[in-house]
């Protein structure tokens, strides 16, 4: 179960986040440990004359509270994974954190 900043046990909700994974920050402040960590790459770099995939990251975000967490293949739920969501990369401004 994903835990308020203020250490409650109520579920935290962060709605701009994928699948309303936990923002880096708030997991690094309560030392939690991920199992998976969530990176958008909005680049348009690749694309001529057109724009749109730099759009991409923030999409998917906004429609990820949509999508069913259980994986048929794997035979495991999303929800149970401790997700963080690490926001944007700019691949032009240097290596990942």
């Amino acid at each position: 179960m994903k835990l308020l900043p203020d250490g409650g046990d109520r579920p935290a909700i962060y709605p701009e986040t994928f699948l309303a994974a936990q923002p880096a920050a708030a997991a690094a402040a309560a030392s939690r440990r991920a199992d998976a960590l969530i990176c958008g790459v909005p680049w348009d770099a690749g694309s001529s004359f057109r724009f749109g995939p730099a759009g991409g990251p923030a999409a998917i975000r906004a429609g990820s509270h949509v999508l069913e967490t259980y994986s048929h293949a794997a035979r495991r739920d999303l929800g149970e994974l401790a997700l963080v969501d690490a926001g944007d990369w700019d691949p032009a401004a240097g290596p990942a954190p």
